[in-house]
């Protein structure tokens, strides 16, 4: 996203995304040892969503940059890391910044930002890290200026109470990363993010339920709600708006909804989701798969710790490109779906690889039948 910002990502084809092109720069350069991964560091990955790493560069590369960024009067980057002390913002607002591209304050100390110190950005600015700025309660309205804005980074903005009103204008938006403590993300108008290919809702511990309007988010990619722990539902869509979208398939590949105990189901726009490759749900309180859901796109699905879980789809035997069934701490789903005594089995007889925890199943059980084209792992949970 740092390169993109700096406008060095630039795909050859519609259909081609940044970060992939910033993947395949990274292969290139660590293979000529001009970059290192940092084994050592934190690094976060989460399957099929997204993958951060932190890397090294090699003295020689980074002497050559510096030298290049002398050469220019423009201040295109600010980066600030963990200082203690607040950042002077008054310099911020000089024309000096008129060009910047990348402004990064991670975890800063801060409790605000003055009200104009993005006035001077608006043009320019790509990439806004505020990433770990756990003081921070407020933003300027200023920043809802940004009309260029692809990246706004502010997860683990564990005090951050609520966002502008005015960020619909960051109709430039692809990326959003976001802590917050509201109940609702209506106020955002998040139907305006167009070009949004991946929202990340972190820790957001009082959001009771997603917006109606994320479903006609049709560029959006990757879906990531990672405990919000009082999410309850989706908000469902106004049949007047129903028959406006439902024309638009969605572009949505990856859905990750991980913590949200109080989930009483997904959202019913997910039918639109044609090309949804990767569903996983680590606990809730569903008891029934959506219904309508695609079949044709889905390729790994798991369920983790959702114990009133009582089906899965009914036609999950025409789920053709499914390839991994992961049900783990789901007693109900497991009952239908277990080798012995599972009505449902042959519904996955087509599914490559399935991992369906048994509680209380002897290890002697594994070993019947071991020639079965379904590969089934049991995996006996103690002390449950």
């Amino acid at each position: 996203m740092f390169w993109m910002a700096h406008g060095l990502l630039q795909p050859t084809r519609e259909d081609e995304d940044a970060e992939d092109i910033g993947e395949l720069y990274i292969n290139k350069l660590v293979s000529a040892s001009l970059l290192q991964i940092d084994a050592s560091s934190y690094s976060f990955n989460l399957k099929n969503s997204m993958t951060f790493k932190r890397l090294k560069m090699h003295d020689l590369v980074h002497e050559l940059a510096k030298l290049t960024m002398k050469e220019s009067s423009k201040a295109r980057s600010i980066v600030q890391l963990g200082k203690q002390e607040e950042a002077s913002m008054e310099e911020l607002a000089s024309d000096k910044f008129n060009y910047l591209k990348v402004f990064n304050l991670e975890e800063m100390k801060f409790t605000s930002l003055p009200d104009n110190c993005f006035a001077k950005m608006k043009k320019h600015l790509r990439y806004l890290n505020l990433k770990g700025c756990s003081s921070l309660k407020t933003l300027p309205n200023s920043i809802c200026d940004l009309q260029n804005l692809q990246c706004l980074n502010l997860p683990k903005c564990y005090n951050l109470q609520e966002l502008p009103t005015n960020m619909k204008n960051l109709i430039s938006l692809q990326y959003f990363f976001l802590t917050v403590k509201v109940t609702s993300l209506s106020s955002m108008n998040i139907g305006h993010f167009r070009q949004l290919k991946f929202l990340f809702l972190w820790y957001c511990t009082k959001l009771v339920y997603v917006p109606s309007a994320v479903g006609r988010l049709t560029a959006l990619k990757k879906l990531v709600i990672h405990w919000c722990t009082e999410l309850v539902n989706f908000e469902g869509e106004e049949e007047e708006k129903k028959k406006n979208v439902a024309a638009y398939s969605l572009n949505l590949q990856v859905l990750v909804i991980n913590g949200s105990f109080k989930l009483e189901a997904l959202s019913d726009w997910l039918y639109r989701a044609t090309k949804l490759r990767y569903l996983r749900i680590w606990g809730g309180r569903m008891e029934s798969f959506p219904t309508c859901f695609p079949s044709n796109s889905l390729e790994e699905l798991q369920y983790i710790s959702c114990r009133l879980l009582s089906f899965l789809p009914n036609n999950l035997d025409q789920f053709h490109n499914l390839q991994f069934l992961e049900i783990e701490d789901c007693p109900i789903l497991s009952a239908r779906y277990n080798r012995k005594t599972g009505l449902n089995l042959k519904k996955i007889a087509h599914i490559p690889h399935c991992e369906i925890d048994m509680q209380d199943q002897n290890d002697d059980d594994d070993e019947e039948d071991g020639g079965d084209a379904i590969k089934i792992k049991y995996e006996e949970k103690k002390g449950k």
